[in-house]
């Protein structure tokens, strides 16, 4: 397995505007969540086969499983995404996608001036 993000630069790639990453080609607005190299290398034949999409700004791992962030969940993710991948999928990842940051920022505390 040889992922497309296992470079020195990938962290700061990650941290770039979704929108940024989308326009420059790295990556996708919806696919499989960037393996760090270390977990590529545990990666099965039948995971590697992820590394055929190009890892997205969003997924299904990030909006199915974020406070359950096992390998099991993740392996699980990811295998059913590619089997199902559809644009109809990616529209459903990015609406429940909105929905949770619309949800997280509903729940924030403003910060008081001191």
């Amino acid at each position: 397995c040889h992922p497309r993000r296992a470079h020195p630069a990938g962290d700061l790639d990650r941290r770039a505007a979704p929108a940024d990453q989308c326009a420059q080609g790295s990556d996708e607005l919806v696919g499989p969540r960037p393996a760090l190299p270390e977990e590529a290398a545990a990666f099965d034949e039948e995971l590697c086969a992820r590394f055929a999409l190009r890892p997205g700004v969003t997924g299904l791992w990030q909006v199915e499983a974020r406070s359950n962030a096992n390998f099991t969940a993740y392996r699980r993710l990811d295998l059913h995404y590619l089997a199902n991948r559809s644009l109809r999928l990616d529209v459903q990842i990015l609406r429940d996608r909105l929905v949770l940051n619309a949800a997280n920022q509903a729940t924030e505390v403003p910060k008081t001036a001191t």
